[in-house]
């Protein structure tokens, strides 16, 4: 779910921005301790929406409930960052923990909410571990999706983000330009084009319908079943002409993203207007209050939002829009890291003060919101400089079945990305999946003899994926063709003057078709032959063994198979019984006695 926003990086350092003018250190190092303390009491099926205080008023934890709140995903995507951010295997276990308690919420059509609760657990735990089964989780979620896409007769069409809302009406809300980016995802790797089209026409109409001239927004529309517009409402804003704050960063963050997946320039034009409207509102502080009509309650999850979604946009932009959204995006998580909004881990468990659910609704006001806490470190990270190139990659010894793969290690918490393709110029794949590689080293044992493969790695952090190194080309080994032999029984026994027989098979391998000459070797006096003493490629020889003369005894003998500079053998345990001393007398046994 991630961008890796390389450009960002470098054009902060370019200007020489202070390092306070951003994320600060402390206000990172404080998510990790709220981190910690919240995991002690939390288990993998309990999901934190909101801090609470305390019966006493001296503290505020969080409060939880199950996977099927809208909000669940933000947590595991929080443990997630937690892991990236330190590589410390406990986090990733609770990650994974977290995330699988989520499976159910796969096949949950009750509104589009499934989108952010999946693509934060499932899409950040891919991103991570490129785990096949997150995708299959993913592409499950989207098919669910899909069953709350509603079609208009003229072509447009939408998701009905509350089906519960209205039995009328379809009910669309700004938030729901989140939620698109599961069907964009999961189109993307290899789920159906249906799914690409259902988020494309949705932002569509969102543009067209939800966002106003002066760039503001509606919170929510309702179309009639021709898809013409029935009315317009609000949920969580003042009223539905005002514009709610954090839809607004939604409608940011949300068209910036159709712009990723899409590249039309009219999604970017529309999170331009939207960005320009939120930024001319802002107060000094650079942190919103919960509407723009209003002066009462901060929401700083929607500016923690807003600067997430500010950031991508500033990549896509030209250099004085990108000055513009950068430098403002660092504006607001530099107030959102002061002392004002950080909240105190002696005090809470939330990382953000100051945020506001439902001001309409007096519900979860001037408190810690878990997407607010999400979003900030996302876009913390999002500020950050990913990965250097790696350097270095070579092949090691290549066999017919394996490539040994090695590069320059990179400081840090670094986990590298192993990707090849088959094709020159093909698309690659990861392939050191679900490991997550954090050595400057990987085995490829997934590789067939003869062919070729281009190899590149690049290296993850918690900022995003670096580019990939110089490709390096290699080509497994061929098999080499050979033989096996088998001797069928390997075990005999024969009389001192009789015989018995066995088979030899010759079996080929890898494509030989040479000539094999069998042999005996050790015999001790053994008569053993071959019919026939020559096999071509592979098939079955008679061997006949002889004991005529040979002391009684058990002897091993050594059955040799021989096709050029190849030899194969393959032991015959022969035993050879004694003959009998004396021939039975027919008749009664009489004895003569001697007269004088």
């Amino acid at each position: 779910m991630k961008l890796v926003l390389c450009a960002i990086g470098m054009y902060v350092s370019c200007l020489g921005v202070r390092l306070n003018a951003q994320c600060t250190p402390q206000a990172l190092q404080v998510s990790q301790q709220q981190l910690s303390k919240t995991l002690k009491y939390l288990d993998a099926q309990h999901f934190p929406e909101a801090t609470v205080l305390n019966s006493s008023g001296t503290y505020s934890p969080w409060n939880s409930n199950g996977p099927s709140i809208w909000g669940s995903g933000f947590f595991p995507g929080w443990i997630w960052y937690g892991y990236e951010q330190t590589l410390d295997s406990s986090l990733l276990t609770r990650a994974q923990q977290q995330t699988a308690s989520m499976a159910a919420e796969t096949t949950d059509a009750s509104g589009h909410d499934i989108g952010l609760r999946i693509m934060n657990s499932y899409g950040a735990g891919f991103n991570v571990t490129h785990d096949p089964a997150y995708m299959r989780a993913i592409q499950t979620a989207a098919q669910t999706m899909s069953a709350l896409y509603v079609a208009f007769p003229d072509g447009t069409g939408t998701f009905n983000s509350w089906p519960y809302y209205s039995q009328t009406y379809t009910t669309t809300i700004i938030d729901n330009m989140m939620s698109i980016e599961l069907m964009f995802y999961a189109a993307k790797n290899g789920g159906s084009a249906n799914w690409y089209n259902m988020a494309y026409q949705h932002a569509l109409k969102a543009m067209n319908q939800q966002i106003r001239a002066d760039g503001s927004t509606y919170q929510g529309v309702e179309y009639n079943a021709n898809g013409t517009v029935h009315n317009y409402f609000t949920s969580d804003g003042f009223s539905t002409d005002s514009t709610w704050s954090r839809g607004q960063a939604w409608a940011i963050y949300g068209f910036t993203m159709a712009y990723r997946y899409t590249h039309d320039a009219q999604f970017l034009a529309a999170a331009q207007k939207a960005a320009n409207y939120f930024l001319a509102s802002l107060p000094s502080d650079s942190v919103p209050y919960w509407d723009f009509s209003k002066t009462n309650y901060k929401d700083s999850s929607a500016g923690a939002i807003a600067a997430a979604g500010l950031l991508e946009l500033s990549g896509y932009v030209t250099a004085s829009s990108q000055s513009t959204y950068s430098m403002a995006a660092l504006n607001i998580q530099h107030s959102l890291s002061s002392s004002y909004y950080q909240g105190n881990p002696l005090t809470t468990d939330g990382i953000l003060l100051h945020g506001t659910y439902s001001a309409p609704a007096n519900f979860d006001i001037d408190t810690s919101l878990i997407w607010g806490d999400y979003y900030f470190l996302q876009g913390c990270y999002r500020a950050m400089t990913p990965p250097l190139p790696v350097t270095g990659l070579t092949a090691g010894q290549v066999s017919s079945s394996q490539v040994p793969l090695s590069w320059q290690a990179q400081s840090g918490a670094i986990r590298y990305n192993v990707k090849r393709r088959t094709v020159a110029g093909g698309a690659y794949t990861y392939i050191a999946a679900p490991q997550v590689l954090t050595t400057n080293s990987y085995v490829d044992a997934g590789v067939t003899a003869g062919a070729t493969y281009y190899y590149v790695v690049s290296a993850s952090s918690v900022a995003g994926e670096g580019p990939d190194s110089a490709e390096v080309v290699v080509t497994a080994q061929a098999a080499s063709t050979d033989f096996s032999v088998s001797v069928s029984p390997n075990v005999i026994t024969l009389p001192s003057t009789g015989s018995a027989s066995s088979t030899v098979t010759i079996a080929a391998l890898a494509g030989f078709n040479g000539p094999v000459n069998l042999t005996a070797g050790n015999t001790a006096g053994l008569n053993v032959s071959f019919s026939p003493a020559v096999l071509n490629g592979s098939g079955s020889s008679t061997m006949t063994v002889k004991a005529q003369g040979v002391a009684a005894g058990t002897y091993t003998v050594n059955i040799s198979a021989t096709s050029g500079a190849l030899v194969h053998s393959s032991p015959l345990a022969v035993t050879v019984t004694a003959k009998s001393c004396c021939r039975p007398r027919k008749g009664p046994l009489t004895r003569r006695w001697a007269t004088d």
